[in-house]
């Protein structure tokens, strides 16, 4: 009997749990729409919406994301493109083309203004995924005159301002009458970018920045610069990484003190194929058929590079030390460098 009673209980008790448990199809569907698109998670403001002045198309006053909406053609000698007055922005110029082909009768008229100019003091800007073309052509008495710089970051000197933290990535640059990519201040990076054509250096970065996955070509046109310029020119302590130089009119890649230099080709430079400055390391590089292989001011250490078919020498200038490198096939001469360097492993002839 009592046992009769137990499982009577158990059973009224399991019943009811059943009799008030809610119901689990759903009352209401679900509510429609609950994706968030690109612009309301991170709202982007289109470039050809914004407003100019008298030295630029569009101008830039605001932190946030901006973007082109498609190609921009400029034709107007005496104004540049895009001018970038504050910081904290990001230019996606989404696979787009900036260009200018300012057609003269009189060759007096220069290249004037850049085609994406950054206000001094401003910090954190990005700048991707896009074309700057520039036509500096001469012919049958018309000249055209392109941009100043491709992309500039500006300095002022009294009292000295600087951008800084300024991202290039993606981006190709032909033909800038001056520089294709030029910043000043600290702590840059130009990342996966295309320069050829400059009148001066490809790629200018001051201190503290790097250059990788970059290929720089035929830049340094104007004559008689051929130590001064390169297809990159970096400051102190930069890094200069995996890149591609070749055909400048100057150096393939210069840099100044306590620079990093590592997995680089480069080829056929009117100068040398790397110059550095005092207390950089020069590692795993490729310098053939320029007119120096590499060019050390001081201190340097040069290990693991392939050095060969240069016009002049190998290695030149002052180096601590000197290792695991094959120079060989240079024609006024494998190595030459102060005495006191320490010289293991190469093979040179």
């Amino acid at each position: 009997m009592r046992n009769t009673i137990i499982k009577c209980l158990v059973i009224l008790a399991l019943t009811a749990g059943i009799s008030f448990a809610g119901s689990l199809e759903p009352t209401t569907p679900p509510t429609a729409g609950t994706m968030k698109t690109l612009e309301q998670i991170e709202a982007r403001i289109p470039v050809q919406s914004l407003p100019g002045t008298s030295s630029n198309l569009y101008l830039i006053t605001q932190p946030g994301s901006y973007y082109l909406t498609g190609n921009i053609i400029s034709n107007i000698n005496d104004k540049g493109v895009i001018f970038i007055g504050s910081s904290n922005v990001t230019l996606d110029l989404n696979g787009f083309t900036i260009s200018r082909s300012y057609l003269t009768s009189d060759s007096a008229v220069q290249a004037n203004h850049n085609a994406i100019s950054i206000l001094a003091g401003m910090e954190n800007i990005t700048i991707k995924n896009g074309t700057i073309i520039s036509d500096e052509r001469a012919s049958s008495n018309e000249y055209y005159r392109g941009f100043y710089y491709g992309i500039s970051g500006y300095k002022e000197t009294s009292p000295l301002t600087l951008p800084a933290n300024i991202t290039i990535s993606n981006v190709t640059i032909k033909n800038a009458a001056k520089g294709g990519i030029q910043l000043y201040g600290n702590n840059h990076q130009v990342d996966n970018c295309v320069v050829s054509g400059s009148g001066y250096n490809g790629i200018m970065l001051e201190n503290f920045g790097s250059v990788t996955n970059c290929k720089t070509k035929s830049n340094g046109k104007l004559s008689g610069y051929q130590s001064q310029y390169a297809g990159i020119s970096c400051g102190e302590s930069c890094n200069v990484l995996n890149n591609i130089s070749t055909n400048n009119n100057g150096s393939g890649i210069k840099t100044d003190k306590k620079a990093l230099v590592s997995e680089n080709n480069t080829t056929s430079n009117q100068y040398a194929g790397i110059t550095t400055g005092e207390y950089s390391a020069i590692k795993n590089n490729v310098a053939s058929e320029n007119r120096h292989g590499i060019v050390c001011t001081g201190y340097t250490k040069i290990t693991d590079n392939t050095v060969c078919g240069n016009t002049e020498y190998g290695i030149v200038g002052h180096v601590t030390l000197l290792k695991n490198n094959m120079v060989i096939n240079n024609i006024s001469g494998s190595i030459s460098v102060y005495s006191n360097s320490m010289q293991i492993d190469n093979m040179d002839d």
